[in-house]
């Protein structure tokens, strides 16, 4: 066995049991397939697939591959905006008046995620990880979130995860008594107000290579989460920018995204020779 930090996640299809026990099987299960399918297409790197339970699907990090909280933050957002996109193209597409067509509206999306220790073993083909950690991921699928904030769409993260995030400020903080673990402080994100900005800015503006003044082309044999996040972070541009002398960031929402501006003091920069010096060498 072999002991990690990370990140603990699980994606929680609410309203799967009582779809599935008032609806037609032969049309019931074929839409759960679509939409779990929608959420295990969104688990790659960094994250690690560990499993299918039912209608959830759970997810781990190792510590030492993930580049940022935001990025956690933001692979939490693009599970609930591919199952949103998902079940919205079913309601969509669909005129079937039986009662799994009719009641697909009915399901939603909740997420779970704890920053903490657990160990990785292989039993034959299959890895699992354990640990009281793991335990309290699943036991925070259990609490009365919804209830209680009158959020309907969340993700639900510890305050160990959110501080390992460095997100509090975009989180409503709640807490619950969780058997065994005692009253467990956790904060709340609205993956609903997410998702309608997501479909707010849904225009995308392409520049096609001959846009470009030139083009520069290197091999990378890293994750793409990482290679985003070195060119993309403030403190990475830093790195890359050649000559450049200062940068600020105004990000509206406390992180980077959609109205975020760069303000930057520099001489004429040497895109290449910065490329060069970040990134390790092809092959």
């Amino acid at each position: 066995m072999t002991a990690h930090n990370g990140y603990l996640l699980i994606a929680d299809i609410s309203g799967y049991t009582a779809f599935l026990t008032s609806s037609e099987l032969d049309h019931a299960n074929p839409i759960l397939q679509s939409l779990l399918t929608s959420l295990v297409e969104q688990v790659g790197d960094p994250l690690h697939f560990w499993r299918m339970d039912g209608d959830a699907v759970l997810a781990y990090s190792i510590d030492q591959e993930f580049p940022s909280g935001e990025t956690f933050l933001s692979i939490c957002e693009n599970l609930y905006n591919a199952f949103a996109t998902s079940r919205r193209d079913i309601i969509a597409n669909t005129t079937c008046p039986c009662r799994a067509c009719a009641n697909v509206e009915n399901l939603d999306l909740k997420i779970m995620a704890h920053y903490g220790a657990f160990e990785e073993m292989k039993i034959g083909p299959v890895t699992d990880i354990s640990g009281a950690d793991v335990i309290l991921v699943h036991r925070m699928a259990k609490t009365d979130v919804k209830e209680a904030t009158g959020i309907r769409s969340y993700a639900l993260f510890s305050d160990a995860a959110a501080k390992a995030m460095d997100i509090d400020a975009l989180l409503t903080p709640y807490s619950q008594e969780i058997e065994h673990f005692g009253e467990v402080s956790m904060k709340v994100y609205d993956l609903g107000v997410a998702w309608e900005k997501f479909r707010a800015g849904r225009e995308r503006f392409f520049l096609a290579e001959e846009d470009g003044v030139w083009t520069y082309r290197h091999h990378i044999n890293l994750p793409i989460a990482v290679v985003w996040e070195s060119l993309t972070a403030p403190e990475t541009k830093l790195r890359w920018m050649v000559d450049m002398k200062g940068m600020t960031v105004d990000n509206p929402d406390g992180r980077l995204g959609f109205g975020s501006d760069y303000h930057c003091a520099h001489e004429l920069a040497n895109f290449r020779n910065g490329m060069d010096r970040l990134l390790p060498p092809a092959g």
